[in-house]
């Protein structure tokens, strides 16, 4: 960037004289403006810098890692994501590059051209503070009537999707998978985190498939009894369950009634986290 150049008269207008001594105070004052207004130009410099060097990165990771969407299956996405940051990290000031991943992030969905012919979506997933791993849209830049690639989990109906909004409402197909993305990792990591903090030699819990929308939680009480939660969740948007079902089991793994708790225990696990509300029955 080539540097602004000024003189004196720049500066402080007029050349003073000893019969007109300059006014300091106005002085200061307009230097002061002058170096504000370079400041904001430098800032904004760097922005478009980082910027340029962001595109360039995620483009060039991407032709990297998919020599060509329509051949190449499978990627690991997550792997890329790290590459991308990294790169970023180095090429560029940290405090500016956060600023822009940020931004990026915090819509949840960002796009960017991929090899001069595909309009790339990249849709960010998160929960409980912490993202996770993004996944990816490709559609033919020039033909949006279509999904051409993608990396979304196998259990989402994405040619459906695709028929349902494109070309003309792909903001709400965004939305859309956005909500069925949050949601599905929403429920793995309740999942994960419910596992990891139980007792294996009382409790089990069964996952039913993989889309999480199953689940069941069989704990083995000291009374001899075994209580099983079966969750329902309604569709691939569900973050909470919709139906709770509570079955209590004797040592002969006969039917017994169900204690007169069993409706604040539903409503726990339909209105809490997986594991908070398992602490609140059970501990």
């Amino acid at each position: 960037m080539a540097a602004t150049r000024m003189n004196i008269d720049d500066l402080f207008g007029s050349n003073p004289t000893n019969d007109s001594p300059p006014n300091n105070q106005t002085q200061v004052e307009r230097l002061r403006d002058q170096l504000s207004q370079l400041k904001t130009q430098r800032d904004e410099l760097k922005t478009k810098v980082v910027e340029e060097k962001l595109t360039y990165l995620i483009t060039t990771s991407f032709a990297d890692a998919i020599p060509d969407p329509q051949r190449q299956k499978a990627v690991d996405m997550e792997q890329v994501q790290k590459q991308i940051i990294d790169h970023l990290t180095t090429a560029s000031e940290a405090r500016h590059v956060q600023s822009l991943i940020s931004n990026y992030r915090l819509s949840g969905c960002s796009t960017f051209i991929f090899q001069d012919t595909y309009l790339g979506i990249r849709l960010d997933t998160y929960h409980d503070r912490r993202y996770y791993e993004p996944y990816y849209l490709f559609l033919p830049k020039d033909d949006l009537t279509t999904i051409q690639q993608h990396t979304m989990p196998p259990f989402i109906p994405t040619s459906k999707l695709a028929k349902t909004f494109l070309p003309f409402e792909i903001d709400n197909m965004i939305q859309v998978f956005l909500d069925m993305l949050l949601a599905f990792v929403a429920r793995r990591e309740q999942i994960k985190q419910l596992k990891s903090n139980i007792d294996k030699h009382k409790t089990k819990v069964n996952v039913l498939d993989a889309s999480k929308l199953s689940v069941d939680i069989t704990h083995n009480q000291e009374d001899d009894l075994t209580c099983i939660i079966s969750l329902r969740y309604k569709n691939l948007t569900s973050m909470y369950p919709a139906q709770v079902d509570m079955t209590v089991l004797n040592s002969d793994h006969q039917p017994q009634d169900i204690p007169h708790e069993a409706h604040s225990i539903i409503t726990a696990f339909k209105s809490r986290p997986l594991l908070e509300a398992y602490r609140a029955v059970f501990s």
